[in-house]
């Protein structure tokens, strides 16, 4: 039977690191979205519930957002990649 291979002591848990930046993503896109939009929190999850209270500009933002956060997002994976090998 082969042993397991699990990470070192001195190595962080990725798993942990990956569910904790994954968590933080979302709260960065609200929190983007409401300081382009002029957003308080409570308006962005009103909005989030209603499809039809998203404006064309807002729709705009929402993908602009969404790109800045998807290529931070690759970047961190690839250093992340070298970091864990």
């Amino acid at each position: 039977m082969k042993a397991k291979k699990t990470n070192p002591p001195d190595q962080p848990n990725i798993l942990d690191i990956v569910y904790k930046f994954m968590a933080k993503l979302a709260l960065d896109f609200r929190d983007t979205m409401g300081a382009e939009c002029d957003w308080s929190t409570p308006t962005f999850y009103r909005k989030m519930k209603h499809a039809k209270s998203i404006n064309k500009a807002e729709r705009d933002m929402i993908y602009k957002i969404v790109q800045e956060k998807a290529d931070d997002f690759r970047e961190w994976v690839h250093d992340l990649r070298k970091f864990h090998r």
